[in-house]
């Protein structure tokens, strides 16, 4: 069992590591716009709502967010294709 989590632990920091790069900057907005193009219909429709209300903090954190699990998925694919 504590192998699995050392494992599992391993496998964050090189996650973490990666993502802390120029090359995994969530906050590149050619970056958020990849994430966007890629967005659930749900995510669609919480965005337009956030952009209809004027919330533009709420809008922002979305943006971010997205984009920040998207640069994500990658680095952990990397990671998983590297072990």
């Amino acid at each position: 069992m504590r192998d699995d989590v050392s494992e599992l632990e391993a496998f964050q920091k090189q996650v973490d590591d990666l993502m802390s790069t120029p090359g995994y900057d969530a906050s590149d907005a050619f970056r958020m716009g990849e994430a966007i193009q890629q967005a659930s219909d749900e995510d669609q429709e919480t965005i337009r709502d956030y952009v209809e209300q004027k919330d533009w903090a709420k809008l922002g954190l979305k943006l971010y967010t997205m984009s920040f699990e998207y640069m994500e998925s990658f680095a952990e694919h990397e990671v998983r294709e590297s072990i």
